[in-house]
């Protein structure tokens, strides 16, 4: 009784609607008893359908096709895992890894670091060895807030006002300015003519723009002077970080925000593939480091390494090509046919 069901807990099940049994007639009882005789019968030759090589399949019922599409199927599929297979052990030395019996997502990342590095931009090696990586991360990411800032100043006043702008006693114009337009006219006049006409020396062509709020440019240049001393201030720690990618005001941001993107992919994809590093972790993070810094070089078209890479490729797809079509042809469910996408050896 419940020590049976308690063993069967874990078996697999079906839900049969079979309507209320005491409603059923001699007839058709003894009729479903032989349905289930037979089925009892089928299953023992079966045996535990969680293990059994079609477990996967959502088809219905067995076709004779199904036998055509298994014989067409199976040796693509085979073919297309062993060639990755070699591809794989052929190309992951020159990542510092171990490429026998990888899980689905190791040779996923396999290929995404092959792409990575034939696309590398060397990034600054003081940022990719740091310690303090989000902390330094951060300080960049302040920098490059503080470029763009200093950029959109210089949009905004420059086609309008000479850099000799900030060269002025900011501060004292916009007070003086502040001063005459809280007076009456002609007092106002007479204030605002000194530290107007000291603005009209350092305008585009020598005269005031109209229609211009002095006292929002001077707030303008002020906050732009202030992210000029922000870059000064920041050369040095800049420049160790960073390296010739410094140039102070004249920096790329864009160029410093894909280093963080690209290195963020990097330290994703050596956590990744980290476990299988080969001869040991730090060979493979030696080896990681180079490639940062050479792996566009190292992966180029017609080198080695770049054909290994290649060959990887094209044996990533074939073989993906030739799952997507099993799993057309057989109703698979992925994870039945192929097992978890961390579980080793995906290819066998």
């Amino acid at each position: 009784g419940l020590t049976r069901l308690v063993e069967l807990s874990d078996a697999p099940s079906v839900r049969l609607d079979l309507g209320n049994p005491a409603d059923l007639e001699p007839e058709a009882l003894a009729l479903r008893e032989g349905l289930v005789g037979e089925a009892t019968i089928l299953l023992d030759e079966v045996g535990d359908v969680r293990e059994h090589p079609w477990r996967a399949a959502g088809l219905e019922a067995w076709r004779p096709s199904i036998a055509d599409a298994v014989d067409e199927t199976a040796p693509r599929l085979q073919e297309a895992a062993t060639r990755l297979e070699a591809a794989t052990e052929a190309l992951a030395p020159d990542l510092g890894i171990d490429g026998v019996a990888c899980s689905g997502d190791e040779l996923d990342g396999i290929r995404e670091a092959g792409a990575l590095f034939a696309e590398s931009p060397a990034p600054p090696p003081a940022l990719l060895e740091s310690r303090q990586g989000p902390a330094d991360r951060e300080r960049v990411e302040a920098w490059i807030a503080t470029l763009r800032r200093v950029a959109a100043h210089r949009d905004a006043l420059l086609p309008t006002w000479s850099e000799r702008l900030l060269d002025l006693d900011l501060e004292g114009l916009r007070a003086a300015l502040v001063r005459s337009r809280n007076t009456f006219w002609p007092l106002s006049w007479l204030r605002g003519r000194a530290p107007k006409r000291t603005l009209a020396d350092v305008a585009q062509g020598g005269r005031l723009p109209r229609g211009t709020d002095l006292v929002e440019t001077l707030d303008r240049a002020i906050a732009w002077r202030g992210e000029e001393a922000d870059l000064a201030a920041a050369a040095e720690p800049a420049t160790a970080l960073l390296g010739p990618r410094w140039r102070g005001r004249d920096t790329d941001a864009l160029g410093l925000e894909a280093d963080l993107a690209w290195i963020d992919r990097w330290r994703g994809l050596r956590a990744r593939l980290r476990s299988r590093a080969a001869p040991d972790a730090e060979a493979f993070d030696a080896r990681w480091l180079e490639l940062a810094e050479g792996g566009r070089e190292t992966f180029a078209v017609g080198t080695d390494a770049g054909r290994r890479r290649a060959e990887f490729d094209e044996a990533h797809a074939r073989f993906d090509a030739a799952r997507a079509e099993a799993e057309r042809a057989f109703q698979l469910e992925p994870h039945l046919a192929w097992g978890a996408p961390d579980q080793p050896n995906r290819t066998a």
